[in-house]
């Protein structure tokens, strides 16, 4: 799982294990957001180069699909959520364009060096 894919679609919130210590640093769930509060923490901890994250294969949870997250939200809604999304996209394609011109520079310097 790669943090883009949290663009198309959320982790099933019975499936992520995550410390009491990042949600506090977070501020807990986005209320905000009421039907996707857990879909927002997703996005800013996944889209962060801060937390590690960690993939274990294994099944933790059989749920269904027709919750009440998958009810129609109103405009508002949406729009809020969509603009939210874009702003911390931004903000990883940022930091990852950031971090890879950083590598990329140490890697011609030593180059040289040699």
């Amino acid at each position: 799982f790669e943090p883009h894919d949290l663009l198309r679609h959320n982790i099933c919130h019975q499936a992520i294990f995550t410390k009491k210590s990042v949600l506090e640093e977070l501020g807990g769930f986005d209320l905000k957001y009421p039907l996707i509060a857990d879909y927002v923490t997703n996005l800013k901890i996944f889209l962060s180069t801060k937390y590690k994250i960690t993939y274990i294969d294994k099944v933790i949870a059989y749920y269904g699909s027709l919750g009440k997250s998958y009810s129609p939200w109103s405009e508002e809604e949406r729009n809020s959520f969509y603009s939210l999304r874009s702003k911390l996209w931004n903000e990883y394609c940022n930091k990852k364009i950031l971090i890879y011109k950083k590598n990329f520079f140490a890697k011609i310097v030593n180059f040289f060096r040699k």
